[in-house]
């Protein structure tokens, strides 16, 4: 009788002490960041920060831990195009541009003329002692 009695405190207690263990990669919800379900599936998460890989000559967007392909969809959104500054990508029959390297513009530059480059002649001599 003694050890039942045993075996239902212990059992009591286990069952008290037990606590879901929390995962230490994920903030706490008291930090007020998001919640790692609605980050799990990469169609709804909005990509602000894009990478991409070249394998085998082929560029590849870069989602979370994988990677995607020309014309390859992940979630809702389906990749249009990949170049080397920016990936086009369909949502919703909504094409858009999102930059690769934010703040940095491609544009072509003039071309210098032979007049404002210095020639031989006009450079001033060297003079070793």
């Amino acid at each position: 009788m003694r050890f039942i009695q045993w075996a239902c405190v212990l059992c009591w207690v286990s069952a008290v002490a037990a606590q879901d263990l929390r995962d230490p990669t994920v903030p706490p919800l008291a930090a007020g960041l998001t919640p790692p379900s609605a980050a799990t599936d990469p169609g709804d998460a909005d990509i602000r920060t894009v990478s991409v890989v070249i394998r085998e000559g082929v560029p590849r967007l870069v989602v979370g831990t994988r990677l995607y392909a020309q014309g390859q969809k992940f979630g809702n959104t389906q990749i249009e195009r990949i170049t080397d500054s920016e990936v086009w990508l369909l949502e919703n029959g909504i094409v858009r541009k999102v930059p690769i390297f934010s703040g940095v513009e491609r544009r072509a530059t003039v071309a210098a003329t032979a007049s404002s480059t210095p020639s031989a002649a006009q450079m001033p001599a060297v003079v070793k002692p």
